[in-house]
C-alpha cells in the first residue's frame, strides 16, 4: 500500500499554485536573450522573445532585445523590433508618441 505524505494533496498541487510556478518571469528572459546574443544566435533570440508569453515581456526585455541588436550593428532589425513594441503590442513606449500641449 502506498501512502501520500501528510502535506501533499490528493489531487496534485493547486491551478492557483501550478500556473505560478510556469510563469516565465521578465528577468529569466532578459537573461536567456542576452546569453543567446552573446552566442551570436540572435535571430534565435529575437524568435523567443516574440514567442515568448505576453507576461513575460515588458519594456525592459524589449529594450534588452534592441540594445542587443544595436551592439550586433544589426541596425534594421533594431527598428523592427522598436516598431514591433511601439505600434502592434499592448507596451506604450513614451518617445514613440510626441508630446503634444493644448
Amino acid at each position: 500500500m502506498v501512502t501520500r505524505p501528510s502535506s501533499a494533496s490528493p489531487a496534485g498541487p493547486s491551478s492557483k499554485q501550478a500556473r505560478e510556478h510556469r510563469l516565465l518571469r521578465p528577468y529569466a528572459l532578459s537573461g536567456r536573450l542576452l546569453q543567446l546574443s552573446r552566442e551570436g544566435k540572435l535571430d534565435e533570440a529575437i524568435e523567443v522573445l516574440q514567442t515568448s508569453p505576453k507576461d513575460a515581456k515588458n519594456i525592459k526585455v524589449w529594450n534588452t532585445m534592441i540594445q542587443q541588436c544595436m551592439e550586433a550593428r544589426h541596425y534594421k532589425q533594431a527598428f523592427r523590433l522598436y516598431t514591433d513594441v511601439s505600434f502592434r503590442s499592448s507596451i506604450r513606449l513614451v518617445c514613440a508618441y510626441p508630446y503634444h500641449s493644448s
